[in-house]
């Protein structure tokens, strides 16, 4: 029975943590890919003021040479670092590391004419830090309930506890593999080219071209 309500103690403690009233956990670094499943300690630094962004750009090029393009920005992808996400014959989707993304946008503008650029930028600060911190209530309610398990008396009150230490464990895993998604696509920036064929005239249309700015002219002039 004492077992039952410290297990309702701790849900009741866990959910009040996890409420509108907890305060985010401080961030005093960004985490990169491979230090996510560092120790929950990292969670508790102090915070620091710089915002995590999701970049991404579009880039539209016409080129005489499309495949050419495509090429370069494959190349560019692994020079930077980085890799591929797609690639056909239209477009290319690669994947570089955020410190890259400003140079490697201005190398890709050489490539062609540049008909439409887009670039984006998704603050996730806020969600990066609500991750923290259900990441760090989920791994503190499971000590609690290892603490208890410790002292259970009876097969019920071990079968109870072991329940909800296997839920917490899904639970936990689940919050670490977000972190690191988000992380990732912090630490990566997207860049999407996309390519037209340039036409070039033949000899034929520019004649015909010249004969029209012939006549042009001379009405212009009259």
């Amino acid at each position: 029975m004492k077992i039952t309500i410290l297990i309702l103690s701790v849900l009741i403690l866990s959910i009040g943590a996890c409420g509108c009233g907890a305060k985010p956990a401080p961030l005093t670094e960004f985490p990169s890919f491979s230090k996510i499943h560092e120790s929950s300690a990292r969670y508790d630094e102090p915070a620091q003021t710089d915002r995590l962004v999701v970049a991404d750009a579009t880039i539209e090029i016409q080129s005489l040479e499309p495949d050419t393009v495509h090429s370069r920005v494959l190349d560019m992808a692994f020079a930077y670092g980085g890799y591929v996400l797609n690639a056909d014959n239209d477009a290319t989707s690669i994947r570089i590391p955020a410190v890259g993304f400003k140079d490697a946008i201005r190398q890709i503008e050489k490539l062609g004419e540049v008909t439409n650029e887009k670039i984006t930028g998704q603050d996730v600060t806020d969600s990066f830090k609500d991750l923290q911190v259900r990441l760090n209530n989920a791994e503190k309610t499971r000590q609690r309930y290892l603490e208890l398990l410790e002292m259970a008396k009876s097969i019920n009150e071990v079968l109870t506890l072991e329940k909800e230490l296997e839920r917490l464990n899904r639970e936990i895993e689940l919050y670490k593999g977000k972190i690191e998604r988000l992380a990732h696509l912090v630490e990566y920036c997207t860049i999407t080219v996309k390519t037209t064929r340039e036409i070039k005239p033949g000899p034929v249309s520019q004649a015909f071209y010249a004969v029209f700015s012939g006549i042009k002219w001379m009405f212009v002039r009259n």
